[in-house]
C-alpha cells in the first residue's frame, strides 16, 4: 500500500467522521457550546499528515472560531439587551397604562355623550308628540272656528231675511194704505194747472 491508498483510506474516514459532526449543522446551532465542543474534538482528532485532511482540518478549526464569534456576540448581546430590553418593556408597560387610561377616560365620555344624547332624544320625542297634539288642536279648532262662522253667517242670513219678511210684514198693510190714501187725496184735490 503506498502513500497516496492510506491517504485515501484516512480522507474516506475523516469525511465520514466530520460528516456526522456537520449533521443538522446550521448558523443558529453553531454558536452553541455543544456543537463547537463536537467540532473542536473532531479536528484534534483528525491526522495533519495529509494535504487534503489539513484542508478539512483547517476548515473545522475556522468553523469553531466562527462558533466562538457568534457565541460571544450573542452572550454580549444577551448581556446588554437585557438591560435594554427592561427598560423597553417597562417604558412599553408606562405608554400601555397611558393608553389604557385615555381609552378609559374616552370611553366615559361616550358614555356620557350617549346618556346626553338619550335624554336629548326623549326630550325631542316629547315636544314631537306635545307639536303633534297641538296641531291636532289647532285643525280641530280651525274646523269649529270654520263651522262656527258658516252657522254665524247662516244665522246672520236667517235673522235678516227673518227681520226683512218681519219689516214687510210690519209695513206692508201700512204701506198699502198710505199708497192708497195717497192715491185717493190726489184724486181728490184737484190739480192746478
Amino acid at each position: 500500500m503506498d502513500v497516496s491508498e492510506i491517504e485515501e483510506v484516512f480522507l474516506t474516514a475523516a469525511r465520514k467522521v466530520v460528516k456526522k459532526v456537520l449533521d443538522g449543522l446550521s448558523v443558529t446551532s453553531l454558536r452553541e457550546s455543544e456543537r463547537r465542543a463536537a467540532l473542536q474534538n473532531t479536528s484534534a482528532k483528525l491526522p495533519v499528515n495529509f494535504t487534503s485532511i489539513s484542508e478539512i482540518k483547517a476548515m473545522l478549526d475556522k468553523l469553531i472560531d466562527l462558533s466562538e464569534q457568534l457565541q460571544k456576540a450573542h452572550s454580549e448581546f444577551a448581556a446588554s439587551s437585557s438591560g435594554q430590553v427592561d427598560q423597553a418593556v417597562d417604558e412599553a408597560k408606562k405608554e400601555l397604562s397611558a393608553r389604557e387610561h385615555a381609552l378609559q377616560v374616552a370611553v366615559q365620555e361616550i358614555v356620557s355623550v350617549e346618556k346626553k344624547k338619550d335624554e336629548l332624544n326623549r326630550a325631542l320625542q316629547e315636544l314631537n308628540e306635545k307639536e303633534r297634539q297641538l296641531l291636532e288642536t289647532r285643525s280641530a279648532l280651525d274646523s269649529a272656528v270654520k263651522q262656527q262662522e258658516q252657522a254665524l253667517c247662516d244665522a246672520t242670513a236667517k235673522a235678516s231675511t227673518r227681520a226683512r219678511k218681519n219689516l214687510e210684514a210690519k209695513t206692508m198693510v201700512p204701506a198699502q194704505e198710505a199708497e192708497k190714501l195717497l192715491g185717493d187725496l190726489v184724486r181728490l184735490l184737484p190739480t192746478a194747472d
